[in-house]
């Protein structure tokens, strides 16, 4: 379990997301989520019963996210298709679950997530096809990331990943956003132990890799795919700390390739602790 660590208050994250966006030339004034979020926040506690609560509370996802990203990104911010992957990044709704059909924003935050997790691990990511491009001991390693946000996607989802690495034409690596699939209805965590949220999702984890084991091995048979990660994220409140993002990691290896050992050390490395 990884805990997003905290070095600036939630509101001066807030400013230096927006900040770090308009110094790449984007306008987040108006309808954009993050100015939604800017406007709600407030410095004191925002009281569960305030209109803003709930936008508030999500504002501790998304800022991190982003914030975790301009603290980590070391590549090119000035090409074209990290430009386009950000301008999308800034849409969608306050709130995931008021956007369910259309996340486009939520689903480039990921990619960017992932790129500042392997920039952070010194692989030199960069936003190419698959949809991340990586180096790792020399070798040019692909990451195809999707978010998938409910059962009936995962095939499919699946399948155009191995497709992305296939035609890609160097070994790769799915990465799997599960936060929406496992928890459609955005609940949050309140006030319950750490040890008690890890066994938790240690076991959701497991559940969902040992239901569809058989099925993730087909769909991605011959394609170069040396590994399934599953991502996860939920908003808790904690005991001592108040609200914060906790996200969760697991590997499914594929192949039996040896390799995948050096990206997995190499990955986790890119993370505040270990995976579950």
């Amino acid at each position: 379990m990884t805990t997003v660590l905290q070095h600036r208050t939630l509101g001066e994250a807030i400013s230096f997301v927006v900040n770090s966006l308009q110094e790449l030339g984007f306008d987040v004034n108006g309808q954009s989520r993050f100015s939604a979020m800017k406007r709600v926040f407030k410095p004191t506690t925002v009281n569960a019963n305030d209109p803003g609560f709930e936008v508030a509370v999500e504002a501790v996802r998304d800022i991190q996210t982003l914030e975790f990203f301009f603290d980590n990104f070391t590549g090119s911010r000035s090409s074209p298709d990290f430009l386009e992957l950000m301008h999308r990044a800034i849409e969608d709704p306050a709130l995931p679950q008021e956007g369910a059909d259309k996340s486009a924003g939520r689903n480039a935050q990921v990619e960017l997530y992932v790129a500042a997790i392997c920039s952070k691990a010194q692989m030199r990511p960069e936003f190419e096809e698959p949809d991340v491009l990586l180096r790792l001991d020399g070798e040019r390693v692909g990451i195809a990331v999707k978010r998938i946000k409910s059962e009936r996607q995962i095939e499919s989802n699946v399948k155009k990943a191995a497709k992305q690495i296939a035609k890609a034409k160097i070994p790769g690596h799915i990465v799997v956003d599960v936060s929406v699939l496992l928890n459609p209805k955005n609940e949050r965590l309140v006030k319950i132990a750490d040890d008690e949220v890890h066994r938790a999702y240690r076991q959701a984890h497991g559940n969902f890799l040992t239901h569809y084991a058989s099925k993730l091995e087909y769909w991605t048979e011959g394609k170069g795919v040396q590994s399934i990660i599953l991502l996860d994220s939920i908003l808790r409140e904690h005991p001592a700390d108040g609200w914060m993002l906790d996200t969760f990691t697991s590997f499914f290896p594929l192949d039996g390739a040896q390799s995948f050992e050096d990206f997995r050390k190499q990955f986790e490395s890119g993370l505040a602790t270990p995976p579950i």
